[in-house]
């Protein structure tokens, strides 16, 4: 059998940044609203072919923390957790994750580039956990991680 997923995240939210000017670390936290796709493929190769399609867009609200160290005016190492949830409470019922709401947590490492104060390009490794919303007793859970390289905006 050979699978395939697609999956996208995307958020806008608003953060904000705590700092010292004598100190070279900086907090980001943040929350919005998150968009997270996949798209699966599932296909028997040894037999007669069979193909299993699935998809599914979820909205949610999305929370973060960040930690970044400047080493250089324009650059610096940061690491990032993301999270997004259909439902708040999940973190204080236990339910992060089983498959009742759609949930994702994601972190990073990357380093940071920003040639100007709105804009930054960020390029390291990532790892995510997905648990889509189940409809039925589908044991979907999605775990992916790699590098990655991204581009973010500040407005």
């Amino acid at each position: 059998i050979s699978h395939r997923v697609d999956i996208s995240y995307a958020h806008l939210a608003y953060s904000g940044t705590a700092f010292h000017e004598d100190y070279p670390a900086e907090m980001d936290a943040f929350m919005g609203l998150g968009q997270v796709k996949y798209r699966l493929r599932s296909e028997v190769l040894t037999a007669a072919p069979l193909t299993l399609h699935a998809s599914q867009t979820d909205y949610a609200l999305t929370m973060g923390l960040g930690l970044r160290w400047r080493f250089v005016d324009d650059v610096s190492a940061e690491g990032r957790i993301v999270l997004l949830t259909q439902n708040l409470f999940s973190y204080f019922l236990n339910t992060f994750g089983s498959g009742k709401q759609t949930d994702m947590a994601q972190g990073e490492l990357a380093l940071v580039y920003k040639p100007v104060k709105s804009l930054a390009v960020r390029g390291g490794y990532a790892w995510m956990i997905l648990t889509p919303e189940k409809a039925a007793e589908s044991p979907l859970e999605f775990r992916v991680s790699g590098p990655v390289i991204g581009l973010q905006a500040f407005f």
